[in-house]
């Protein structure tokens, strides 16, 4: 068939600061209130063979209530889960623009 255009090529959005920030903000949420505390219960029971879950929750409540969870290098934690939060939402921007870029459906791009 003559005369018929090539579908138009994806238009690539700017990479908005607010997404970085809601990336980055995402990520420091899940630290927060799961990974750190999760990681110190894990920690707790590595250095405690002997304690199942509930005595690992109880010792580590003992060295400091609500803070006991947060003690080691939640710093550390903070610093990495807000960089990483906001690179993951700037590659996966770019990746689904290429993808969409190589012809792939929409759908297909934001999935991949």
């Amino acid at each position: 068939m003559a005369g018929v255009a090539p579908p138009p090529r994806p238009e690539k959005k700017p990479v908005k600061f607010s997404n970085l920030l809601l990336g980055a903000g995402l990520n420091m949420f899940e630290v927060t209130t799961l990974g750190q505390p999760l990681e110190v219960v894990k920690t707790t029971m590595a250095a405690n063979r002997k304690d199942g879950m509930a005595a690992a929750i109880s010792r580590i409540w003992g060295r400091g209530g609500v803070l006991g969870f947060y003690q080691g290098l939640i710093p550390w934690a903070w610093i990495e889960a807000s960089t990483k939060g906001a690179v993951l939402l700037f590659v996966a921007s770019e990746a689904e623009y290429y993808v969409r870029a190589a012809g792939a459906p929409s759908f297909v791009a934001g999935i991949s």
